[in-house]
């Protein structure tokens, strides 16, 4: 039996993207930090890719505009997941977020888009914390408030200890 390590590798991320579908939307922003076992932040803001389709709902969440997410100044959403894996590494982890489903799904899918060769990229597992749920019984065990609402991101991320979450800067193009 191999030893298991002393620390995992637990990843937080947060993506954001045109709308919820990953075969019909791209990926805009993708932030990553480490919980535990690793060091260090990462974020990128990309291009949705050509054809993708566009959610004014989405955009209304993550505030971009659609010419902002069609600046060709920005790389290209391959570029983009290409660098987040690079900088996350060959190493297996697991993946943590407040939507660690649907960031996975993205990640996963945009790694089989037109122009990455299958087996490239290694595949984000099964594997997931959903950090909202692990905060609740933090706070409870700690004596600190749930609010009715939830927990926000940074109250998550300040409740476990956590950096704060990679903030991009974002540029306006004007109206």
């Amino acid at each position: 039996m191999s030893e298991m390590p002393v620390e995992p590798r637990i990843l937080v991320g947060d993506i954001e993207t045109t709308g919820l579908d990953e075969r019909r939307h791209s990926i805009l922003k993708i932030g990553l930090t480490w919980m535990t076992g690793g060091v260090g932040q990462f974020s990128i803001q990309c291009r949705m890719w050509e054809g993708a389709e566009w959610d004014a709902r989405a955009a209304e969440v993550h505030g971009i505009s659609f010419k902002e997410a069609n600046d060709p100044a920005l790389p290209t959403e391959h570029d983009a997941v290409s660098n987040a894996f690079d900088w996350i590494g060959q190493e297996k982890f697991i993946f943590a977020g407040l939507n660690p489903h649907m960031d996975r799904r993205f990640l996963n899918y945009a790694r089989i888009r037109p122009g990455f060769q299958r087996g490239v990229l290694p595949d984000i597992g099964h594997r997931m914390i959903d950090l909202h749920s692990l905060a609740v019984p933090f706070a409870l065990a700690s004596g600190a408030a749930v609010p009715p609402r939830g927990f926000n991101t940074d109250e998550i991320y300040s409740l476990l200890g956590m950096p704060p979450e990679p903030r991009l800067m974002t540029r306006s193009l004007g109206p």
